[in-house]
């Protein structure tokens, strides 16, 4: 407490600071270190790499992943869209129309579609304005919440290491889906205007969850032109026709709220 009680020594007129001068030894070593001699080839050659490098991993490096879909690697998945939810779930009819167009798409660029119905028994089947029985679609019932069952993963074609996944809820069984498939390390693109759940705050969180283990939140017309590539591509016009329905339907203001 003693010292507290002493007042601050800039307080003190009379206080002085005695400056002393570098000895000649602190002279010559500053002089040696500022001769010509001292920047060598070497050391600018180091400098320079470590400048390459640093710039390098600024624009990051040719593997980091960016969530490309090339259709030849895809398989899309829409998970639980029945018949019983269709009173009960927040924009359903948004759902179903991003659905088939994402079916309708997948289709023209030959990419495999597996369509899950949780305990049908009980819950009805896929709604049927989505053509389930048309070829390329492959169709399991199950009662675990996620999509990879057996079944389904001896299904899947070994050549797919991405998948772009729509349906309900996006909190259960949307979740767990991208968890399985997460875990086999295939890259997951959850459809944010073709997923949903009976309340928005579940919705939402559900796709926080799965930014949370490395899924990306996409939409069904950022898909859709992502598997084209090119305004070149074969089936341009007919997919981009899709694109402009799909914007017209999307009038449901409860869906298009913040994913993030």
């Amino acid at each position: 407490y003693s010292s507290l009680s002493r007042s601050p020594p800039h307080l003190h007129p009379t206080t002085t600071t005695t400056t002393t001068s570098p000895t000649p030894s602190l002279f010559s070593a500053l002089k040696r270190s500022l001769s010509p001699a001292s920047f060598s080839s070497s050391s600018f050659s180091s400098s320079s790499s470590s400048s390459s490098s640093s710039s390098t991993a600024m624009s990051g490096s040719p593997s980091t992943p960016v969530g490309w879909l090339r259709p030849a690697s895809t398989a899309l998945f829409v998970c639980d869209i029945q018949s019983k939810f269709e009173e009960h779930i927040l924009a359903f009819d948004s759902v179903v129309h991003c659905a088939q167009t994402l079916m309708t798409t997948a289709s023209l660029l030959n990419i495999p579609v597996f369509v899950t119905e949780q305990y049908p028994r009980g819950l009805g089947h896929t709604i049927e304005s989505l053509d389930v029985k048309k070829e390329g679609v492959t169709v399991l019932e199950k009662t675990q919440f996620g999509m990879c069952t057996d079944e389904m993963i001896a299904a899947l074609p070994a050549s797919v290491d991405s998948v772009v996944l729509c349906g309900l809820e996006s909190h259960v069984c949307v979740l767990q889906t991208a968890m399985q498939l997460r875990e086999k390390n295939i890259a997951v693109h959850i459809v944010a205007d073709g997923t949903s759940s009976m309340r928005q705050f579940d919705r939402v969180t559900g796709f926080s969850r799965m930014k949370q283990i490395g899924a990306y939140v996409t939409t069904t017309e950022s898909v859709l032109f992502q598997l084209l590539g090119n305004a070149k591509h074969e089936h341009f016009r007919t997919i981009s026709a899709l694109a402009k329905s799909h914007a017209a339907a999307q009038i449901d203001p409860k869906l298009p709220l913040s994913a993030m």
